[in-house]
Parts: C-alpha cells; sequence; structure tokens
C-alpha cells in the first residue's frame, strides 16, 4: 500500500516537474523574442528577400509581430514579401494600409505603382504614381514612371507637363531629353499596339490605353471590329473620346456623323480641333480650317503634321505670307525629328556639336524650353565651347523674353 502511495506521489512529482520545466521553456521563448532587437531581425528580412529566400524573410517578420504592433516599416516589408510570393493584390492592400501623413507613404505609393504597372494595370498605376507626387512633389521616379505611362499612352501634353516638373527637380539626361522629344514628334508608334492591348486585357477601365491603340488602329488601318470594340462604352463626355469617334466616323466617309459629335463638344481640346479642321478643308472652308489647326497646334506646337496642315489651310485660303511661316515652321518640326532619330547612337549622344543642332532646331521652332535643355547638356558635355554656351544664354533671353509678354 505504502509503495503505491509513493509510486503515485512520484508520477506526481514528475508531472509537475515537466510541467515546470515546459512552462518556462515556453515563458524563455516568448521572453527571446523580446530580447531580440526587431529591427536587428527587419534588416535580416531584407538581407533574406536580397538572397531570394522570402519564407525565411516571412519568418523574421513573424518574430517581429511576436515582439511589437506592426508599423509601416514592418507593413513595407509584408509587401515585399507578398511581392517575391506572386501575391500583388495582397502588396498593393499592404501598402495600402500605411497612412498618408507616415514618412514611409510616398515610398508606399510608388512601390504600389509599380506593382499595378509590372500587372499591366496602367489606370490602377497612374492614381498610385499621382499619388505618390502629392505626398512628395519631389520624387523623381514617381515622375519617370507616369512619362512612362503618359507616353506610351501617347499623352503629349501629360509627358511635357511632367518633364517640366523634372526639369524643375534635377538636370535632364540625354536619354531624358531623347524621350521627350520623341514623344512630342512621334506620338502614335505601331511597335506600342502589342503592349497597349496587353494593357487594355488586364485593366478593361483603362481609356487612356485603348484609345492610344484605337488611334494606332485608325492610323494604320487596322481591324474595324477591335477598333469598335475598343471604343464601345467609353463615355462621350471626354474630350479624348469624342475626338477619337469623330475620327473614325471622317475616316469611314461619315463626315455628318462626325459634325454631329462635335457639335457635342465644347472643349477647346486640340485633337477636337483637328478634326475640326479637317471636316472644314473637307467643305472646302479653308479659313476656318486654318483656324482650327491654329488652335490645336497653339495647344501642342511640336505638332509637325498639325503645322503642316495649318500651312495648308492658309494656303489655300490664299494668306500666302502666313502660310509660308507655318510649312518653314512644319519643316523646322520635320528636321528635329531627323536630327533625333540621328542621334540615337551613343557615338552622337556625347558629340556637343549634334546638340547645339537640335538646341538650334528647337529655338527656330520656337520651343524655348525644349531648346535651353538641349543646350545646357551640350555645354555640360563641353563646358568650354564657346559656341554652346552663347547660344544658351541667348535662348535663355528669348525664354525669358516670351514669359514676360
Amino acid at each position: 500500500m505504502k509503495c503505491g502511495k509513493t509510486l503515485r506521489r512520484l508520477g506526481f512529482y514528475s508531472f509537475a516537474a515537466s510541467t515546470l520545466v515546459m512552462v518556462a521553456i515556453l515563458v524563455w521563448s516568448t521572453k527571446s523574442d523580446y530580447l531580440v532587437d526587431p529591427d536587428a531581425l527587419w534588416a535580416e528580412a531584407q538581407r533574406a528577400l536580397s538572397s531570394g529566400t522570402p519564407e525565411l524573410a516571412a519568418s523574421k517578420l513573424k518574430a517581429i509581430r511576436r515582439i511589437r504592433s506592426p508599423n509601416s516599416r514592418d507593413r513595407m516589408l509584408e509587401a515585399q514579401i507578398e511581392i517575391a510570393n506572386g501575391q500583388p493584390e495582397e502588396a498593393v492592400s499592404s501598402l495600402g494600409s500605411i497612412p498618408i501623413a507616415d514618412p514611409l507613404a510616398s515610398q508606399a505609393a510608388l512601390l504600389a505603382g509599380r506593382v499595378e504597372r509590372r500587372r499591366g494595370r496602367l489606370y490602377s498605376a497612374e492614381i498610385q504614381f499621382r499619388r505618390a507626387i502629392e505626398i512628395d512633389p519631389k520624387l523623381l521616379d514617381a515622375h519617370r514612371e507616369l512619362i512612362y505611362i503618359y507616353g506610351i499612352q501617347s499623352r503629349r501634353r501629360e509627358v511635357d507637363a511632367e518633364f517640366q516638373a523634372l526639369a524643375r527637380l534635377t538636370n535632364l539626361s540625354f536619354h531624358d531629353l531623347f524621350t521627350w522629344s520623341f514623344t512630342q514628334l512621334s506620338p502614335f508608334r505601331s511597335d506600342d499596339a502589342k503592349f497597349l492591348r496587353e494593357f487594355v486585357a488586364a485593366e478593361p477601365s483603362d481609356t487612356h490605353s485603348r484609345l492610344a491603340l484605337a488611334e494606332i488602329l485608325l492610323t494604320e488601318g487596322g481591324n474595324q471590329d477591335e477598333l469598335d470594340r475598343l471604343m464601345d462604352g467609353l463615355p462621350d463626355t471626354d474630350p479624348e473620346v469624342l475626338a477619337t469617334r469623330a475620327r473614325i466616323a471622317f475616316s469611314r466617309g461619315q463626315p455628318e456623323l462626325a459634325e454631329g459629335l462635335l457639335k457635342r463638344a465644347t472643349s477647346d481640346h486640340a485633337g477636337l480641333n483637328r478634326i475640326r479642321g479637317k471636316l472644314a478643308v473637307y467643305r472646302h472652308d479653308y479659313a476656318a480650317a486654318a483656324v482650327y489647326y491654329d488652335k490645336a497646334i497653339r495647344r501642342e506646337p511640336y505638332d509637325r503634321v498639325t503645322a503642316l496642315e495649318l500651312g495648308q489651310a492658309l494656303a489655300l485660303a490664299g494668306e500666302k505670307e502666313a502660310a509660308a511661316r507655318a510649312l518653314a515652321r512644319a519643316r523646322t518640326l520635320h528636321e528635329i525629328y531627323s536630327l533625333i532619330n540621328q542621334i540615337s547612337s551613343p557615338d552622337r549622344e556625347a558629340d556637343p556639336t549634334t546638340l547645339i543642332k537640335v538646341g538650334g532646331a528647337y529655338e527656330k521652332a520656337g520651343l524655348f524650353q525644349e531648346a535651353t535643355h538641349w543646350l545646357a547638356l551640350a555645354v555640360d558635355r563641353d563646358p568650354l565651347n564657346v559656341e554652346a554656351g552663347r547660344c544658351l544664354r541667348r535662348v535663355r533671353a528669348r525664354a525669358e523674353s516670351e514669359k514676360g509678354s
């Protein structure tokens, strides 16, 4: 009897001892988390991501969460892990949880925009990049991301605005200037059609990608059924949409339909004025056509096609001197386009003489802002180049004079 009691006591003590050991281990393991610096764990997680082991990074984040409530850096880390694991929607959600007043908010919006862009969702990406710039207007990467979106969507005025903003923040590189010029002078590129189709498929609500693809198809005589599908459901309250619809109608031999569409538009929009000009030429009202083309080119002064159409309309209206000026300007814009294509090779990009020539052509076209940047690049390439310095001073003076007038 005593032996049984003794055994039971020993069993109880053994159970109690093992329980105490387990509790001690649990307490120690929990306490050990607090002994680790969460910032050190965060840095280890970043190294794990860099080495391509997101599962290790996730374990580090889990340990951080046992120590503290998640802060903005932890949410950024979570988003990075989700990106590495192929979870873009979750990543955008994690980044969106960072408050707008947080110091990391602009970087979070920038990263969210890049995630959306990689998914081919340009409309959503643009929203994120615009948000990043609203938070931090000096965020260069966000401006450059918008330039890519606006460029491939042929939104020349928006590209201009972004390059001007960029120029106020930093010196423009050769690549910057080449991209700016090429976008101005060659708005629709057939090679972009493949990418635009992918963007439209990824995000059907992306009006700008649909319109850009429609313009390529319209310009090149593409598939008419595809063109109709692209335009289906787009709002006629958008002047870009109305201008494209009117162009499609005119190209299909339906000028009355085009006229009816344009009557809905009250906007002084470059695209609308271009098609108004074409319709006026169709009616042999060349004076009215010249007025419309002139309005269009005032809003987009780098448009070499409209400059040519303006010159032709003025000539047909009997305005010989004005026609000569407009046609000369059109030739200058074509000269710039030719020069831009010539300097795409690396050996020409460092040549101050070529850069001066481009700047001079822009000055001749009255585009002093662009001329200033090309000449500034020439001076940067060769600070002792007397001609580059002289041309730059002259163009800057002309640009200031134009501002004051």
